[in-house]
């Protein structure tokens, strides 16, 4: 950002600012500047330059408006395609106007609609400002957010590519309200939903100290190492989006997987049971239901409504009875943060307990080099690869990728998830080979 774009936003918010001390009568002229400036402080440069003053105003005033009633916990939406006329402003653009309470994952969930809805953002303006309401949601004053004055309310106006009127632009509405809604439930019940990722890890920690073990035991996947993940999770490695249980219910004819009423929380809150029958599902899958294996990591077939547009990250704990038997899963739903990305692979519980168990199999010397590459190949390895593949699994792909790069070939490497729904592909090709080009044609030859 330069000193002259900077400079250019100044000099037109002056003019948006006199035509408001003019027309926006509602407030003193004093009142109407000091709005106008909240509003578009936080603006970036190039979403406002050349701009007519006059939609700038309108739009600004038009969003007001919107906020001028609001009941505690409600979130106002308005689609529309301005009209000098009926709005008293014009542009070429569709506009989405929210106004709610300030709340974490406002603005990327909402962009993360769009793009989804591959929709092309023009302008984004979000200020969070303190509104005072009086006892029937009215405005009584908004005034720049401090430590004192609390009632921040978050609102957030973009333009996008022209949407047609009439059922488009209200399909769109409703999907905007959709994703505020799944937002809400996500931050209300983020605290709720860390407790019982805690209390999920006292509880295994009991299970590890049992005489005689009720779980299956495999690579990283014993009690204290699923706690350590459970609580490493907590501590702020995984974006908790929903929560719920489940029980197992082994009907001689029809054995079922039913939801257990009132134990949702975030976006999968429920009131009333839901039920999958067992018997519906492929034998492989039912068998892995059935095994008293305590973790399910994997990809959910949704995508994320909050914070971001990708497959959901499940993590499931199973409850198993001291005899063994499978009763139930508790499962988390949401995203795993930066810290799995980035980080290095022997801070990730589970995950690191792994990569030790394949370095240990390979029988490579320590210090030698072929067990450098080994630990670079599995640092380098995609992190969701690493979280979702069985250690036999990773011991012969990370052995794969190890000859591979003696090699001056095209490889592929594919992996199904153990639940049938997903394939992981893995392609390699010498780097003097690759160009954007040959990138697509890889991804034309896998989709088809």
């Amino acid at each position: 950002m330069t000193d002259t774009s900077e400079q250019v936003k100044d000099a037109l918010l002056d003019a948006v600012v006199e035509l408001t001390r003019q027309r926006y009568t509602r407030v003193s002229p004093d009142e109407a500047e000091r709005l106008i400036r909240l509003y578009y402080e936080r603006a970036a440069p190039q979403d406002l330059v050349g701009k007519d003053p006059i939609d700038l105003y309108g739009a600004a005033v038009r969003h007001l408006q919107l906020a001028g009633q609001r009941e505690s916990s409600e979130t106002l939406v308005q689609v529309y395609n301005p009209d000098i006329d009926e709005d008293g402003w014009s542009s070429s653009h569709t506009v989405i106007d929210v106004v709610s309470d300030d709340m974490p994952f406002i603005v990327d969930s909402v962009l993360a609609l769009l793009e989804v809805q591959v929709r092309q953002v023009h302008v984004l303006v979000h200020p969070i400002a303190a509104v005072e309401r009086d006892g029937d949601g009215r405005v009584v004053g908004i005034e720049p957010v401090d430590d004192g004055n609390g009632g921040a309310e978050s609102f957030l106006h973009i333009e996008i590519d022209r949407v047609a009127s009439g059922p488009n632009v209200e399909r769109l509405r409703q999907d905007t309200l959709d994703v505020m809604r799944d937002v809400r439930a996500a931050v209300s019940d983020w605290m709720p939903m860390r407790e019982q990722a805690a209390a999920l890890a006292y509880e295994l920690e009991d299970w590890s100290v049992e005489a005689t073990p009720r779980y299956e035991s495999s690579v990283g996947t014993d009690p204290a190492e699923v706690a350590a993940l459970l609580r490493w999770m907590e501590a702020g490695s995984f974006t908790f989006i929903g929560y719920r249980e489940y029980s197992f219910v082994e009907d001689p004819e029809h054995p079922q997987i039913v939801s257990r009423p009132e134990t949702g929380l975030g976006t999968m809150r429920q009131t009333k049971a839901t039920t999958r029958r067992l018997d519906e599902l492929p034998a492989e899958i039912t068998e892995l239901a059935r095994r008293p294996s305590i973790l399910n990591l994997t990809k959910a077939n949704t995508l994320a409504t909050v914070h971001r547009a990708v497959p959901l990250d499940y993590v499931g704990i199973k409850e198993i009875a001291p005899d063994g038997t499978v009763t139930g899963e508790r499962r988390f739903l949401g995203l795993f943060t930066s810290a799995v990305y980035s980080g290095r692979v022997e801070g990730i519980p589970v995950v690191r307990a792994k990569v030790a168990e394949v370095v240990r199999r390979s029988e490579f010397a320590p210090g030698s080099h072929d067990r450098s590459r080994l630990l670079n190949i599995l640092q380098l390895h995609p992190r969701d690869e690493l979280i979702q593949t069985g250690v036999d699994r990773l011991e012969e792909m990370a052995l794969d990728i190890l000859d591979l790069r003696d090699r001056r070939q095209v490889s592929l490497l594919i992996r199904r998830d153990d639940f049938g729904r997903l394939l992981s592909c893995l392609v390699f090709v010498p780097r003097d080979r690759h160009s954007t080009d040959v990138r697509h044609e890889i991804e034309r030859i896998l989709m088809d």
